[in-house]
């Protein structure tokens, strides 16, 4: 892989944890903004704000396991148990966010009783991408571990 394929991929990231974290400092402008125009968020547009803060962070968490495994890639270290350790974390880190960031929409639509369709696409929208990537890391995790053991098979034949 040259140079500059293999820093594409973090370059990306960066852009990504950069985008984060200014999400991170906006939003609670964001939320005491909806608060005031709605007065039905008013109570909870605190808790609404920690948990954005939170889901955000999650996806962060997973950043840097991601960070992580483009480094082993370009170390050729990527079949190894360090890179399953940050496949669970980039797992289980993608798993809480989509529940932190779903929560809020669901407690809007059943809880509160307010949000609308918007709400409601948004959350199956969640719902379904947080599953997919779930799955998919899944998979991947089972196709990594396959490698990892073909690689060490072949490493004693040679």
């Amino acid at each position: 892989m040259s140079r500059r394929a293999s820093r594409a991929p973090k370059a990306v990231l960066v852009v990504l944890a950069l985008g984060t974290l200014l999400m991170q400092a906006l939003l609670p402008v964001v939320a005491s903004g909806l608060a005031q125009q709605y007065w039905e968020l008013e109570p909870v547009a605190t808790a609404y704000a920690v948990l954005g803060i939170l889901a955000l962070a999650s996806f962060e968490v997973a950043l840097v396991a991601l960070w992580m495994l483009a480094s082993m890639v370009e170390t050729d270290r990527v079949f190894s148990s360090a890179a399953l350790r940050w496949v669970d974390v980039l797992r289980a880190s993608l798993v809480a966010t989509l529940l932190l960031a779903g929560t809020p929409m669901a407690h809007l639509l059943f809880g509160v009783g307010v949000g609308g369709p918007g709400i409601l696409l948004a959350l199956a929208g969640t719902l379904v991408i947080g599953v997919g990537a779930g799955l998919l890391m899944t998979v991947l995790r089972g196709l990594l571990v396959a490698a990892t053991t073909d690689r060490a098979e072949l490493e004693v034949v040679i």
